[in-house]
């Protein structure tokens, strides 16, 4: 799967385990890797679903706790990364 960043910050992170562990603490680094977006829902630990109201046509998956990715698709096989956020803003 073809994975793109919303910012720069964001790319560095994907790319630099320092930085994502920097930025987002140990828990939050685990990665799978998947050949298109319907395998994401195959991947059920992920919890990978569509999210509604204002972030409609975005979807996340969580990473730990309340950390989760927000991303968006705008095809089968790619994927752009909008945020890593902690949910409930602890």
């Amino acid at each position: 799967m073809r994975l793109l960043y919303r910012t720069k910050h964001l790319q560095q992170c994907a790319s630099e385990d320092k930085e994502a562990m920097r930025t987002w603490g140990p828990q939050v680094g685990t990665r799978r890797a998947t050949e298109n977006v319907a395998g994401l829902y195959e991947l059920h630990q992920l919890r990978f679903h569509p999210l509604k109201g204002d972030r409609a046509n975005q979807f996340s998956i969580t990473l730990t706790g309340a950390w989760r990715i927000i991303l968006t698709t705008p095809d089968e096989t790619t994927a752009v990364i909008e945020e890593v956020t902690n949910h409930y803003d602890d």
